[in-house]
Formats: structure tokens, sequence, C-alpha cells
């Protein structure tokens, strides 16, 4: 699991946010087709979350998280991180801890189940400062 963690330490720039009703429903980009935001998670533990959306909607989170079981597949990291969400702009996600399946191919990050929810991002990499 360390180097599920260490992959999984740094800055991540999302890219898409989709979601559908059900695995034979149709994807949609939740906040808009021009999504944007950053999810990070540090070597110690701490996540931040901030999405913006191209309709205007922001949403946001930070608190803690936790790699659950984790494998190499295929040269990609897969498993399960949980977000312990301490503060939020969505109540609802402070209720329990959130369990998140993941996948690290190269500098890209897919957080989801693949079958009703993802959420795409690729790596910023160090020392980038735009």
């Amino acid at each position: 699991m360390i180097e599920a963690h260490e992959r999984l330490v740094g800055v991540w720039r999302l890219v898409s946010y989709q979601d559908r009703p059900s695995v034979e429903g149709e994807w949609a980009d939740t906040y808009g087709t021009d999504v944007d935001g950053l999810i990070i998670y540090d070597a110690g533990g701490w996540l931040a979350v901030q999405v913006a959306g191209s309709d205007g909607r922001y949403d946001s989170y930070f608190g803690r998280f936790t790699i659950g079981e984790a494998a190499e597949h295929d040269g990609a990291v897969v498993g399960v991180v949980r977000h312990e969400v301490l503060a939020s702009s969505i109540p609802e996600l402070l209720t329990e801890v959130e369990t998140r399946p993941f996948r690290i191919t190269g500098t890209t990050l897919v957080l989801g189940d693949g079958e009703t929810w993802h959420r795409t991002c690729t790596r910023v990499p160090e020392g980038l400062s735009r």
C-alpha cells in the first residue's frame, strides 16, 4: 500500500466529472462539459477537493484520507481511498466516510466505480507554476 500512497500523493487537475442513474443510463456531465478543479492528496494524509462547473457552481471539501486495499494491475495502481470529510460545501458529505475506488495509470487518476460515476484527473507536474 505504500506504493499506492506514493502514487496518489500530489495535485490532480479535474478534467471530467460524470454520473449516470444506472449502468443502462446515459452519462451526464454533472458540472457541465467545461468542469475544472483540483484534488490534492498530501503525504501527511490531508486532502482538498475543489470542483468548478461551467454553469457557475462551485463545491469543495477537505479532510483526511486513507488507502484501503490497493494492488498493481497491468501497470496501474487500483484500489480504494477513503475520504473523511471534515468540512464541506455539500453537507451530505459530512455524514460518513466516503469510499472511492481509484485507478492510477501513468499521469491519469480515475475515481469512481466506472459504472455509474467517475471523475477523471491528470497529474499536475511538481513545480508547475501555471
